[in-house]
């Protein structure tokens, strides 16, 4: 047996950048693009906020510095930050313990009782206490405060003039406020080089779309009392701007989303809701699927997907037809450039937009690697998408362009990412939950143990976390998850 040194030669192309939405449209280069003299296609009204400093090392100069900057920033990119209601300072050990929440003693309880209802609260955590996740599970999880945080740490206070580090915790402010960072321009998504394909594509967009992303996030080996967290989100309208998510729990290891027909309904529903009708065409990426669980998926959460879209109330011809695909990251598959002069970054990367569907994919299923973003370090790894259930027929060329277009459309950052918005949206908001779940103690979760070891959960203490980890509604049409 002889092993070939070089590496295998196949054929790809690069997919053009789609053409981003701001208030005035242009075309990104290079996967990435510069928020300086560029204002937001929408910008959010933040009217009543305040600041709460956690951290005893940070002086009220340094802090007053930064807010001013902040607001500055904010105006610069459309974003209208009135002056800050309020400034307070609070001691590290000043959030009492995990299950305060209720108490006097809380920094956070007593500023809703002083202030009243608040658009946002800003709050410099403390460098060496991590109080983040117990601050967001107050804030988004407790019906007495639902309340929107943003949470800064002081070495971001100190840098308070950098405006790179205020542009992103603006473009962050902004898309949990309800405002539009970026979005697609809805006739430049498909590829320039296949106009035969353009019409095809706009077919698509008579009505609206909903693009959904899905993950579920499982606790280590060792945690033997934690559910696995999954996690649903989907776009709220035609930009894709606004998004959506609902979490659930489940047991621990289970892969498959067990209430995906009541999260998806409920995700529907709300689309309706805002848009004013149901979405003609529903993109699913399913993220963390291993190839071996394909066909449990089909069965199961497809199934499930197909039900709730054939109980909605409009006429058969009217509903939403399904495109279900996975995204897989964990693969050896990398590609290289073959000319030098092809080489991109400094890294010597293929370029944004690199798509292969063709040598190193399956013979006969429907898959292709798609490389959407540019690596900042080392091998940019690509993504390995294979589309399990098209009712759609998209044109293979709509499909790659459009799943390339969702990678420029995440609000956190200028730049595009390497999985769509929708999916790495669906891993933050797993996340957050995880965070929660962290927080709780051992008599409201049964998290760790308590009186029973390690027993697994059953269905009765799910039930009963689930409970403590669903965000407040007035929160959960917003993007708190960014």
């Amino acid at each position: 047996m002889h092993v070939n040194p070089r590496p295998l030669d196949c054929e790809g192309r690069v997919l053009p950048p789609p053409t981003i939405q701001l208030q005035e449209e242009f075309i990104p280069q290079g996967g990435v693009w510069n928020m300086a003299d560029k204002k937001l296609a929408k910008g959010a009204n933040i009217a009543k906020w305040g600041c709460l400093c956690l951290d005893e090392r940070t002086d009220e100069r340094t802090l007053g510095d930064f807010l001013a900057a902040l607001a500055d920033m904010c105006y610069q990119q459309g974003v209208e930050l009135d002056y800050a209601s309020f400034v307070e300072f609070g001691g590290r050990n000043g959030m009492g313990t995990n299950d305060d929440i209720g108490g006097t003693a809380c920094p956070l309880q007593r500023i809703k009782a002083k202030h009243g209802p608040l658009d946002l609260l800003l709050v410099v955590i403390h460098g060496r206490v991590d109080r983040y996740p117990l601050i967001k599970r107050i804030c988004e999880t407790d019906e007495r405060m639902q309340l929107m945080s943003q949470c800064v740490k002081p070495r971001t206070v100190l840098k308070g003039q950098d405006a790179q580090t205020l542009s992103n915790l603006c473009l962050k402010m902004n898309q949990k406020m309800g405002g539009s960072n970026f979005g697609i321009s809805r006739n430049n998504v498909f590829p320039r080089e296949a106009k035969q394909f353009a019409s095809a594509f706009k077919n698509a967009f008579p009505r609206p779309v909903m693009f959904v992303g899905a993950d579920v996030n499982h606790p280590a080996p060792e945690e033997k009392r934690r559910p696995s967290v999954a996690a649903v989100v989907a776009s709220m309208d035609v930009g894709p701007w606004q998004h959506a998510a609902r979490v659930c729990l489940q047991k621990k290891g289970h892969e498959i989303i067990a209430n995906l027909d009541r999260m998806f309904f409920e995700l529907i529903e709300e689309f309706r809701s805002r848009v004013g009708e149901y979405p003609a065409k529903i993109v699913f990426y399913r993220d963390g699927v291993g190839e071996g669980q394909f066909f449990q998926v089909l069965v199961y959460e497809l199934d499930k997907i197909q039900k709730v879209v054939n109980a909605l109330p409009i006429p058969p011809a009217q509903r939403p037809k399904i495109t279900f695909l996975t995204v897989q990251k964990r693969h050896h598959t990398r590609f290289f450039p073959r000319e030098q002069k092809d080489a991109f970054g400094k890294s010597g990367n293929v370029p944004p937009g690199t798509c292969v569907d063709r040598g190193v994919v399956h013979p006969h299923e429907y898959d292709f690697y798609l490389c959407s973003h540019l690596g900042i370090q080392g091998t940019s790894k690509p993504s390995h998408y294979k589309v399990l259930y098209d009712e759609s027929c998209f044109p293979v060329d709509v499909l790659h362009s459009l799943t390339n277009s969702l990678c420029y459309v995440y609000a956190r950052c200028p730049r595009a990412v390497s999985i769509p918005a929708p999916v790495y949206y669906a891993h933050h908001a797993a996340f957050r939950t995880k965070h929660y779940l962290g927080t709780l103690d051992d008599g409201a979760s049964l998290a760790s143990g308590g009186a029973r070891g390690a027993l697994p959960l059953d269905d009765d203490d799910i039930r009963r976390l689930n409970e403590h980890i669903q965000v407040v509604p007035g929160l959960q049409r917003t993007a708190y998850f960014t």
